[in-house]
């Protein structure tokens, strides 16, 4: 599991602690806001998503209105003679509701544009903050990688010189045997 892994979930909270992981002290400050942007969206996308879950319910909600008040229409009109006032009623309950039902069909489709919307705004920032961190942890492994070079450069000259020392100290005692 990597950030080079675009099925990985990323979510604002993982790409803080994946920054603080790093010990980056010269991260960009376009990676922290767009974290920050990526949290906000968050929120707002689960916003979006209740009011869609809310727009579906009123949905149901004024389908079964739209059920009921057909049976009661459909009743009236059995009793035409006794009840014309019942009648007039019931259609006037039954249009109400289809009107209901057309509004909250209205705001069931506007809602699920903006989730649509709200959705795909995440996933774009989720991408650029993967992008952002991908490039910290590259950086973070180049400075590793350098650090590594000159420590092997130091080892190679002090391995040279005791080499050398060890050369001279050979070259002595040949010359106190002889």
């Amino acid at each position: 599991a990597t950030l080079k892994d675009p099925t990985i979930k990323l979510t604002g909270t993982e790409a803080t602690k994946l920054l603080k992981r790093f010990d980056v002290t010269d991260f960009l400050p376009a990676v922290k806001n767009d974290i920050k942007s990526l949290v906000e969206t968050e929120r707002r996308h689960k916003e979006i998503f209740q009011n869609r879950v809310n727009a579906e319910k009123a949905t149901q909600l004024a389908e079964k209105q739209v059920d009921l008040t057909m049976k009661a229409e459909e009743l009236a009109l059995a009793k035409l003679e006794e009840a014309q006032k019942a009648l007039a009623e019931a259609q006037a309950n039954n249009q109400a509701a289809q009107k209901a039902r057309q509004d909250a069909l209205k705001r069931e489709k506007t809602t699920t544009l903006d989730f649509d919307r709200a959705e795909m705004s995440v996933e774009k920032i989720k991408e650029k903050v993967r992008t952002g961190l991908l490039k910290h942890e590259m950086k973070f492994m180049e400075r590793e990688a350098q650090n590594l070079k000159n420590e092997v450069g130091r080892l190679e000259n002090s391995a040279k010189a005791l080499q050398r020392e060890a050369d001279q100290k050979k070259g002595d005692a040949k010359k106190l045997r002889a």
